[in-house]
């Protein structure tokens, strides 16, 4: 037998492990989608800790909640009736009332029942005015903008500027750690005390802060991404995710230790959260703190599961990659705000063993159902052509710029010159009777043409020319776009063709599940055609005939 016709075997005879209803631990490392019609792109979502568990999302153009776990999200605000970014929403704990949200249009808040809104901070400096992280402690709210740290008591109506150590620094983050703030610029992080409004630097992203293995880090251009403040067991602890390295220290940054995040795409991050799961059942924690724990880190390419030692990416039912921000919610469940909506996974404590897959697997033979659909590398190549960001696009660049410096630049003249001229001669003899005679008119006129032809080479650009750097730069571009197209479309399809094969195992006695399933193909596959122009549903219709 061939090594072909193993294939052609292979594939022939593959069979696809679906999982039943009673299969209840495999779903639970699978991304779900709260709401199929809400696909906004969430900046920014706070899960309520106060009774009402509210799942608030922030967008680009107004503020929603969900007061039933996600299956709706009712519009709540949107800032001045302006298009502004919510950058951060906040709930003080035990005021479920009160609302903040943090905006580049300035602060606004809402208190009591009604949805009366206010903004209590603006500046018409627009780098003051953008709003980025709020925190109220002990009666005061702390405000971080784009250019400064500000405070105000309750009772006050005014902002006061903290100066010293945030002149005119972004202020990034603020989280509460211990009755204290902990306040994140571009590259460092402060301690702040509440009642004297005095702050220490604890990190900065240029020094060594007493790690180990200091030689081996990276701290050029180092730039902190987020941060994170949380209370694992009875130690508090201070995650800082920069765009080299993860650390984390018990001590309040006295000590820093490192996680070795090599295998994913730090230098993207754009969240974390933490569980302490030391009393779960995935493993003991021998005494290390580290292996206590599951790490969940969000990136513009997905998202990342660090979990004793080692980084998992969790990807399976979510259809894109862009992940802005995650939240951790009741029940060991993470939310996150993606650019088609919010998704949840409810962490699993253990993955279940083989014996248990077998018994809760059947077999399914699904070749013939999918085998008039285009294969992943046919609707790669739709998506490129259809983008225009094929490769054979700057290598033909490349190749017009070497042969471009063989050719002259060309200057062409043309000069006309035209004139005429009429005059009339008047003479005579005044001495002898004042006779006068008038000669012929004068008349000259000329007409001068000259053409011009130059040519010119410039022999350097044999070797090297200017152009290339303007290719080089859209070749950078091209490739990037290229990789987020294609990562957006393998995750579309097979994402759809979980949907297609949960589709397949649906009992007669679910028509709404069956219904709302059926809507998430349809989606699916138009967002296909939205990358392909039409084409992917097209080669489905053909594969058919």
């Amino acid at each position: 037998m061939t090594g072909q016709e193993l294939v052609i075997k292979m594939r022939i005879s593959l069979v696809i492990f679906l999982i039943t209803s009673y299969g209840f631990e495999y779903n639970l490392s699978i991304w779900q989608k709260l709401n199929e019609s809400f696909n906004s792109e969430v900046k920014s979502i706070f899960i309520d800790a106060n009774e009402s568990n509210d799942i608030y999302v922030g967008t680009s153009k107004a503020l929603f909640v969900s007061s039933n776990e996600g299956k709706d999200f009712t519009f709540v605000y949107a800032p001045s009736g302006e298009s502004v970014v919510i950058n951060e929403i906040y709930v003080p704990p035990e005021e479920g009332l009160t609302i903040f949200i943090a905006t580049d249009a300035g602060l606004y808040k809402k208190s009591g029942f009604d949805n009366n809104w206010s903004r209590i901070f603006y500046s018409s400096n627009k780098e003051e005015a953008k709003c980025l992280a709020v925190k109220k402690v002990s009666g005061k709210i702390f405000l971080g903008t784009e250019r400064g740290l500000l405070y105000k008591r309750s009772d006050s109506s005014n902002f006061v500027k903290i100066i010293g150590n945030f002149d005119n620094k972004a202020i990034n983050q603020i989280k509460e750690y211990e009755g204290h703030l902990l306040i994140a610029t571009n590259n460092e992080i402060f301690v702040l005390d509440v009642e004297s409004v005095e702050s220490k630097r604890i990190f900065f992203a240029g020094s060594y802060y007493g790690l180990k293995d200091e030689e081996e880090v990276d701290y050029e251009k180092q730039k902190i991404l987020k941060i994170l403040s949380t209370k694992l067991g009875n130690n508090p602890a201070v995650f800082v995710v920069t765009n080299n390295e993860i650390f984390y220290s018990y001590d309040l940054g006295i000590r820093w230790e490192r996680i070795w995040a090599d295998s994913i795409p730090v230098d993207k991050a754009t969240a974390m959260v933490v569980n302490d799961t030391k009393n779960l059942s995935h493993g003991e924690c021998n005494n290390e703190q580290i292996n206590c724990l599951d790490i969940i880190v969000s990136t513009k390419r997905g998202v990342f599961l660090y979990r004793k030692g080692t980084w998992s990416p969790v990807y399976k039912g979510m259809e894109t990659n862009n992940v802005n921000c995650l939240a951790m919610g009741a029940e060991r469940k993470v939310y996150a705000g993606t650019d088609k909506g919010v998704f949840t996974l409810l962490v699993s404590d253990s993955l279940p063993s083989n014996v248990e897959i077998a018994s809760k697997y059947k077999y399914i033979d699904v070749n013939n159902e999918f085998e008039h659909e285009p294969e992943i590398k046919e609707v790669h190549h739709l998506a490129i052509e259809y983008g225009d960001v094929n490769p054979d696009k700057i290598q033909n660049w490349r190749k017009l710029v070497k042969k471009r410096a063989y050719f002259p630049d060309v200057s062409l003249s043309l000069d006309v010159d035209r004139n005429r001229t009429i005059s009339n001669s008047i003479y005579g003899s005044y001495t002898s009777g004042g006779q006068h005679y008038v000669g012929p008119n004068d008349k000259t006129f000329y007409r001068n043409t000259g053409v011009g032809v130059s040519l010119s080479w410039d022999l350097a650009d044999i070797v090297w020319s200017s152009d290339q750097l303007s290719i080089d730069s859209r070749s950078k571009m091209m490739v990037e776009l290229r990789e987020d197209i294609l990562d957006q479309v393998t995750r579309l399809y097979f994402e759809r063709r979980r949907v297609q094969i949960e589709l397949l195992t649906l009992a007669e006695n679910e028509p709404q599940l069956k219904m709302d399933k059926e809507m998430r193909l349809a989606e699916l596959t138009a967002l296909l055609d939205s990358f392909t122009g039409g084409e992917f549903s097209k080669r489905i219709e053909a594969g058919r005939k």
